[in-house]
């Protein structure tokens, strides 16, 4: 990974983790009228579009995290970050 330290991923890695954790929240949230569960989802080859504002260091170690990610993960899930600009 690149990156200027282990701050900057750290920090990085825990608003990823933070932001994964709030999609699996909300998917874990929803069911059928009937009750069903979303065992019966199948997640592969979904594709998930990942606004970010970070730049330099951070965004590097972003882009290196999806990228892992994206070659990793068992589903094929791909997850496309696009930078949007800062939210000031």
């Amino acid at each position: 990974m690149t990156g200027n330290g282990s701050g900057t991923r750290t920090l990085a890695l825990r608003h990823l983790a933070i932001a994964l954790g709030l999609a699996a929240a909300l998917v874990s949230c929803g069911g059928g009228a009937d009750g069903d569960s979303l065992a019966s989802v199948d997640p592969t080859g979904q594709q998930v579009e990942f606004w970010y504002q970070y730049t330099n260091a951070r965004e590097a170690v972003l882009v290196d995290l999806l990228d892992l990610f994206n070659s990793t993960n068992p589903y094929k899930i791909q997850v496309n970050g696009e930078y949007i600009g800062s939210h000031a």
